[in-house]
């Protein structure tokens, strides 16, 4: 009959998989599960731009190393040694410290000739160090917790101070030694050895406060077989040992390692003085162990992975510099890592002990060990406690300037800016601190602090305000011919305060 349906309704099609998360296949939640962490890395890679970028914009150099690194990698990046002037005429870096692992630097500053590379360059470490440390976090205790305890870690002080600071070597220690414990837990030879490889090449004493602990740890986790992993903690003893004892010096003017040189040796720069020095500050070294703590919670005291910031918290004790017990600069940068692995372990291991508990209803032996009520607490409260400490103490740090950053002064910055920019590509100059990294990246630049300077620069640019003192230029061309008797110096430009000088 007309209009009489035959056969079968046709069924509607069914939407796209897409449209529905929870049907997609496990290759896709997998490939998402695996961009997770980068795109928690890239989140914390443009903060920390934001940050180190942000002070240099405003003239807010802390120390002179970023103008030595700056000098040093422009060196890499023509095939040169890394002598850096600003440190002393003709003075090779690696006579100081040794760390070859910024030749890496030298192709991306070839591009980008100019301090901010090493800036970005250094966030960029420090934010791929977040990965390994979510990837653990993830498969111990779940997705979710994964990323809270990346996230604390990425806020974590350590971190963050140390990407406030200028710039330093120890930017591509976090992201190695992340790599190493995770090669460790995993049991991945290669990817240890490939990250303890590079931590050997980034400074001096890894090898012995870093390497070693590691080595020693990897052969406790399979005692049958501690023969064959024994190399790796007697090379990380024996390059420190190589570098400390032999290439250091080799490259040094003064042939020696000036943190272990006696006070009133040349080339003493201050450092370790000996096992007398740890009862030396105690207050301020108590307020730091207890912060290392709180940062997690404590949580990583529940694993023996806590035991590996030992030897580098022993060796910052026994120095004579108080920086070293402090929370500022780049110091703790190497502790983070070992900690929020070590609270991971810590958290999974209280909950394996806790289900197994639950399983063989042993509470009374749970409580008779002493640890069992606080484990269970660690069990189930260890990552949100991580996530508190991690917003309580981000106002005291340095990520909070970063949405609110400090008033700067654009006179005075575009008074540097000029300076800088009446500086000749290759000139020899003098410099405040200011200007001495934009100065580095364009010229032969030493530091205003450093008198033997012989011929004398082509150029002094002197910031006044800086340094505290405010010279007519009457005055500014008196105070150039006493730094060089042998020169006299002509005014090329004077803006608030800041003067450029050139050699007659």
């Amino acid at each position: 009959m007309p209009g009489q349906r035959t056969g079968a309704r046709r069924p509607l099609p069914r939407p796209p998989a897409v449209f529905h998360p929870r049907l997609a296949s496990p290759r896709r939640r997998a490939a998402a599960g695996a961009l997770g962490p980068w795109a928690l890395a890239a989140a914390f890679a443009a903060v920390y731009t934001l940050d180190s970028v942000g002070r240099y914009d405003r003239g807010a150099t802390m120390s002179w190393d970023l103008g030595l690194f700056t000098e040093a990698v422009k060196q890499y990046a023509h095939l040169h040694p890394p002598v850096a002037d600003a440190h002393a005429p003709g003075f090779d870096l690696l006579g100081e410290h040794f760390h070859p692992i910024l030749a890496l630097l030298g192709p991306l500053f070839a591009l980008a000739p100019t301090p901010v590379t090493l800036l970005v360059a250094q966030a960029v470490l420090f934010a791929l160090s977040v990965v390994p440390v979510v990837a653990l976090a993830r498969e111990r205790l779940g997705s979710r917790q994964g990323y809270v305890v990346g996230a604390a870690y990425g806020m974590s002080f350590g971190v963050v101070q140390a990407v406030d600071f200028d710039f330093h070597e120890l930017a591509f220690a976090a992201p190695l030694i992340a790599l190493a414990l995770l090669g460790l837990l995993r049991e991945r030879t290669r990817l240890l050895v490939f990250a303890c490889v590079g931590l050997m090449c980034t400074k001096e004493e890894l090898g012995i406060t870093v390497v070693l602990p590691l080595g020693i740890a990897w052969m406790l986790r399979d005692r049958s077989r501690w023969r064959r992993r024994t190399p790796l903690a007697a090379a990380g003893l024996a390059a420190s040992m190589l570098q400390i004892g032999v290439l250091i010096p080799a490259l040094n003017p003064d042939h020696v390692y000036g943190y272990l040189a006696s006070p009133g040796t040349p080339g003493h720069t201050g450092g370790i003085e000996g096992l007398s020095q740890l009862l030396t500050g105690v207050g301020e070294k108590v307020s730091l162990l207890y912060l290392l703590g709180t940062v997690t919670a404590f949580t990583a005291l529940f694993s023996p992975l806590a035991l590996l910031a030992l030897p580098d918290l022993l060796m910052r004790f026994a120095s004579s510099n108080p920086y070293y017990w402090g929370t500022a600069y780049h110091y703790n940068s190497v502790l983070m890592p070992i900690l929020f692995v070590a609270a991971v372990d810590g958290i999974a291991r209280s909950r394996t002990n806790s289900r197994t508990d639950s399983r063989t209803n042993s509470r009374v032996n749970s409580r008779a060990n002493g640890g069992g009520a606080v484990a269970g607490l660690v069990a189930r409260f260890g990552v949100a406690g991580i996530a508190f400490a991690a917003l309580w103490t981000l106002p005291d740090f340095a990520l909070a300037h970063v949405f609110s950053p400090p008033p700067a002064n654009p006179t005075h910055r575009a008074a540097l800016e000029q300076a800088v920019s009446e500086v000749p590509a290759g000139a020899g100059v003098e410099a405040s601190l200011d200007v001495l990294a934009p100065l580095a990246a364009k010229a032969d630049a030493y530091w205003i602090g450093n008198t033997a300077i012989d011929p004398a620069p082509e150029y002094v640019v002197f910031d006044g305000p800086a340094s505290g003192t405010a010279y007519t230029p009457q005055q500014m061309v008196a105070v150039a011919h006493a730094w060089h008797p042998k020169a006299v110096y002509t005014i090329v430009s004077a803006t608030d305060g800041v003067y450029t000088l050139r050699r007659l």
